[in-house]
């Protein structure tokens, strides 16, 4: 009586296991496979940070129109301040300063090592003006010069 449950999972287990081999083995024979092309992405545009905030108080309209999703490259920034203000354990205000141009991080965790008077090249969105200053975000940043490791006290912010 137990072999007659058995022999009635037989067949369909059966045919479960031939239709998978089938499903398996039918990729093997195809030599025509395509593989999907991805377009290199466009280099950042590179501009100085005075000429990017001489184009915004001239006509910030036209520079908006101008850089809108483009990425910006700024080499050589010096920074002149780090600035990071928390409330309840969140950063509210997280940017490097330079002259009138705050440069937003992507991520906190990229100031952490930075201090004033570093040297940085600098990727980001010019996202507009904002009481007088340029605000650039979604930064990556990259330290060209600096001692990360030197004893600098505490950190700025």
């Amino acid at each position: 009586m137990k072999y007659g449950r058995l022999n009635r999972f037989f067949p369909i287990t059966m045919a479960i296991l031939v239709v998978g081999l089938i499903c398996l083995s039918g990729c093997t024979g195809n030599a025509n496979i395509t593989y999907p092309v991805f377009e290199p992405l466009q280099p950042p545009i590179e501009v100085t940070v005075d000429q990017l905030y001489d184009e915004y108080m001239a006509d910030e309209a036209a520079a908006k129109a101008k850089y809108k999703g483009e990425k910006l490259l700024f080499s050589g920034v010096t920074v002149e301040k780090v600035s990071n203000f928390f409330y309840i354990a969140r950063p509210i205000e997280l940017h490097i300063l330079n002259g009138s141009v705050k440069f937003r991080p992507r991520y906190p965790s990229d100031v952490e090592s930075i201090r004033e008077g570093f040297v940085v090249d600098i990727v980001g969105e010019a996202q507009g003006t904002i009481f007088g200053f340029l605000i650039v975000k979604d930064c990556w940043i990259n330290i060209v010069e600096g001692d990360i490791e030197a004893d600098y006290g505490e950190p700025a912010y």
